[in-house]
């Protein structure tokens, strides 16, 4: 072949690096077009309001329980979300709920006929899920009124007391009189509905009457009820729960609403109906009352909302006579009901339709600012204005951190954007078994076609092999999350004990470690520290959460600490069997001793929060810690009698085959009876109590497996080891990058229910590639921050095989020089950094830098100075700079 043509072939191959550049394209097209959107066809519903109540789908054809709004998440209230907004007590009462809770506040009043009493029916039964569905379940004269009281946890004397009046012809005096007179005391909710009975009986006048019906009905809530009341109107316009007059002070509800006529299923009418009846005439007046509220403008539009989403979620094989419905699909309509009018008052989740996100706080904008600028505009400043940077070069970003603060910074900016503003759309998880068997056997096609085979025996859960197993399991952790599999006991179960094996993974590497290398130093703590926790420090200052809220990573880094103390103590007698094994019995049983009071954990939580403003939930972190309260004692056992093991050279002695068949045997019983344990229990709240136990049989049983056989341990997946190296990133970024509104929903990349597949598909790839970026930015960042491994001299690798691996060239054989030299990636379970444990200091501001502040001015020389000798000290001593980092972190949770 002539040189040309080598030329020309090479030039055609693909870059090597397309993927990454793919990836990126895809990230930035998703910010375009969602910004696009935002922009020009959603400003006047940034918070889904309008939408949630005109369209949608079902989720779950079939059941129909799952109703899915278009891009936000419907959420079913709850007793809490109904007293905060119908019944708060004086210290609820904020500015965006500034009403008392008066008897009229505290009620719910429907008028109408029968299928208005249906959604009396089902709204009082949200709130006490005790009381009858219908009418014929109340007994008594079905024409009547009815009027009941529910305790939503006010207390006696502040219950919500629903009513419904009997008039199906919106006619009587009652009705008449109530909506031509304002209260200074308005009705917490006035439901409405007519139409039916006016085509049920022509003697009535028919569709004349009610057009005449509603046109009185209209114009008496135009002059009664002067504030529009209809929630998350347009920006321009106060919505309800606004400040200063969100809810009216006076008329005749804080808000109304008008139901249109239920479509009725032909077929199913009897003849007398049928006869006078029909989904044309139904159609004609839904589009009257429509047409009211679209052609006209304020003042004169009637401060009212007609939910057409109503009949939208109707399915016509659900119905017993052709216009009354199944009890849970009215149920449905009472909670779209209930979340019109309380979501923004008294929902909590992000998200949720009609709700404004929570403000953004001046400290949260502030380290907003400094997280994704500083980097970029140092960037900028060295390459347009030099001889600026030079001068205050001390203030700007590290050039040799300064790509990776950037890196940092647009993902941080990234997920604030997709989960706390409306420019990304929300929609909420549907679990559905067949959709999660196809993407969990998909993901294990995909694996196994990725699937590399050494030429040698890797050794005894070698870096590969650990790399794999945190893939495959963050994998099917993440398929888990997205659908919202929680909720089904036997998945929830599995998905406990796989958190459980990272666990495991922890206890094993730090031992290994700190057994092998005896390196108890603040530069290794740090390391580990900051590699670990640094998305989950600045996570809750930019996106208003909480550290402990991130569980993982405060979760590994306690058992880190555990790890650290139980091998520190009386380490220069590690070597010796008897102490190191009554060691760790006695650090299993303190601690077991100390987190079984979780009293002790309530005062400490006390504390922080009294001193260092850290509001953290105690109930929530002792359930996280002591649910897997033995795993990481059962890592660091493993981890010691391999080594012993080895050392021993028990894999040579003539009986281990016996042994090793026995226990390979023994594995495979124990994933039966694994399955069938906690598939036989009756709810995932029962497993967590055999949990702690339950979970051994399973790991060690997948551990003997894995690693029984040469093939088995020279074998691996790259796609799964992929997606293990970046395992601690892509756990927390899912909780704002992929799923929507602190994992309660869905974020969407792509607008459209209906594309949901899709949307899963480009979300993902721009989820992963994040995650990658910022696993590799982290690596950096902490590499700058706390220092950087020296280069080891070049040695041959000990060759890892089945019978002598030792365990800790076994750990490091498979790494590559560029990532031997790194610092621990992802979650610290297997130590991918500096196997000698020594450290090179470097400056703050890069290799050789004293971080001195001599490019300041004259006039803040004396500044500089304190500050060039601050950083000095800092760099000299890693815990000087940690502490450096404590105290400012302190200050922010003080001022937040």
């Amino acid at each position: 072949m002539s040189a040309a043509a080598r030329s020309q072939a090479k030039s055609a191959q693909l870059n090597p690096n397309w993927p990454h550049y793919a990836s990126a394209a895809l990230t930035v097209a998703v910010l375009i077009g969602s910004f696009l959107r935002w922009g020009l066809l959603d400003w006047t519903d940034p918070y889904r309001c309008q939408s949630y109540l005109i369209t949608g789908q079902w989720n779950d054809p079939g059941k129909y329980t799952n109703w899915q709004p278009d891009g936000c998440m419907h959420m079913a209230p709850n007793n809490k979300l109904l007293e905060q907004c119908f019944t708060p007590s004086p210290e609820q009462t904020n500015p965006f709920n500034a009403h008392t809770a008066t008897e009229s506040a505290r009620t719910v009043r429907f008028i109408g006929d029968s299928t208005v009493r249906s959604l009396y029916f089902a709204a009082a039964k949200l709130a006490n899920p005790k009381l009858p569905a219908s009418a014929e379940e109340a007994g008594g004269e079905k024409h009547s009124d009815r009027d009941v009281q529910v305790d939503v946890g006010g207390g006696a004397g502040r219950e919500l007391k629903f009513e419904f009046w009997w008039d199906p012809f919106l006619n009587t005096t009652r009705t008449k009189n109530y909506l031509s007179r304002s209260s200074d005391d308005p009705t917490g909710l006035l439901v409405m509905g007519t139409g039916l009975w006016y085509l049920r009986h022509p003697s009535s006048g028919g569709i004349q009457a009610w057009t005449k019906a509603i046109d009185q009905t209209f114009e008496n809530l135009v002059d009664s009820q002067p504030i529009p009341s209809f929630a998350q109107p347009p920006p321009y316009v106060a919505p309800v729960g606004a400040k200063g007059g969100a809810l009216p002070s006076r008329g005749i509800a804080q808000a109304i609403m008008f139901v249109p006529v239920p479509t009725a299923n032909d077929d199913m009418l009897n003849s007398e109906r049928a006869q006078t009846i029909n989904h044309v005439d139904i159609d004609a007046m839904n589009s009257d009352l429509v047409a009211r509220l679209s052609h006209i403008v304020s003042p004169e539009r009637p401060p009212v909302v007609v939910p057409s989403v109503f009949n939208e979620l109707l399915v016509p094989e659900l119905t017993p006579d052709g216009i009354h419905y199944a009890d849970h699909l009215i149920k449905k309509q009472a909670e779209i009901m209930f979340g019109w009018r309380c979501n923004d008052v008294a929902s909590t989740v992000n998200g949720a339709c009609c709700r404004k996100y929570k403000p953004i706080r001046p400290v949260q904008a502030l380290v907003l600012l400094f997280v994704c600028g500083w980097a970029p505009l140092s960037l900028l400043l060295r390459s347009k204005a030099p001889t600026f940077a030079a001068k205050y070069s001390s203030l700007l970003s590290p050039p040799s951190a300064s790509m990776a603060l950037a890196s940092f910074g647009f993902a941080i900016a990234y997920m604030f954007v997709a989960d706390r503003t409306t420019v990304f759309l929300k929609e909420q998880k549907a679990y559905n078994p067949w959709v999660f068997g196809i993407l969990m056997i998909g993901w294990l096609v995909a694996g196994c076609l990725t699937t590399v085979k050494r030429d040698k025996d890797m050794g005894f859960l070698n870096r590969e092999q650990t790399d794999e197993w945190k893939g495959w399991m963050q994998i099917a952790i993440l398929v888990y999350h997205i659908l919202g599999a929680s909720k089904i006991s036997g998945i929830y179960n599995a998905m406990r004990t796989l958190v459980a094996s990272y666990l495991f993974m922890t206890g094993y590497g730090h031992f290994t470690y700190y057994y092998k290398k005896k390196d108890f130093g603040i530069q290794r703590i740090a390391m580990v520290m900051v590699r670990l926790n640094l998305l989950s420090v600045v996570l809750p200052y930019t996106m208003n959460t909480d550290y402990v809220f991130y569980y993982f990573a405060p979760l590994v880094s306690f058992w880190y600490f555990i790890i650290y103390f139980t091998m520190i103590v009386g380490h220069q007698y590690n070597d010796k069997p008897a102490f190191m094994l009554i060691k760790l019995a006695i650090s299993a049983g303190l601690n077991s001793l100390l987190l079984s009071h979780g009293i002790l954990n309530e005062k400490l939580f006390v504390v922080l929060h009294d001193v260092f403003g850290i509001v953290w939930s105690a109930r929530e972190w002792n359930f996280r810690v002591t649910l897997d309260i033995y795993i990481v004692y059962g890592g660091m056992l493993a981890s010691y009698a391999y080594i012993k093991a080895t050392e021993y050279r028990l894999t040579d002695k003539p009986w281990f085959p016996s042994v090793q068949k026995g226990a390979i045997a023994a594995s495979i019983a124990a994933f039966m009876w694994y399955f069938w344990f906690e598939l036989s229990l009756e709810s995932k709240f029962v497993y967590n109590k055999y949990h702690y136990i339950a979970c051994f049989p399973l790991i060690f049983g997948f551990i003997t497996l894995r690693n029984s056989s040469a093939l088995l341990r020279s074998c691996s997946s790259r796609l799964f080891m992929f997606i293990g190296q970046i395992s601690l990133e892509t756990f927390i970024l899912q909780f704002h990058a992929w799923m929507a509104s602190d994992t309660h929903g869905v974020l969407l990349v792509i607008p459209g229910t209906s594309w949901r597949p899709l949307n899963l598909v480009l979300s993902t790839v721009v989820y992963i590639w994040l995650s990658h970026k910022v696993s590799s930015a982290t690596g950096e960042i902490t590499e700058w921050f706390v220092g950087k491994p020296k280069k080891a001299k070049t040695t041959l690798p000990t060759p890892a095989t089945a019978n002598g691996a030792d365990p800790a060239s076994s750990v490091a054989t498979l790494v590559e020089p560029s990532k031997a030299e790194g610092v621990p990636e992802s979650i610290p379970l297997m130590n991918r950094d500096d196997e000698s444990g020594d450290f090179e200091k470097i400056g703050l501001y890069g290799p050789g830098s004293s971080g001195s502040a001599a490019g300041t001015s004259r006039t803040a020389a004396q500044l500089g100075k304190h500050w060039s000798w601050l950083m000095t000290k800092a760099n000299e001593n890693p815990a000087i700079k940690l502490g450096m980092v404590l105290v400012v972190l302190w200050v922010l949770n003080l001022l937040y």
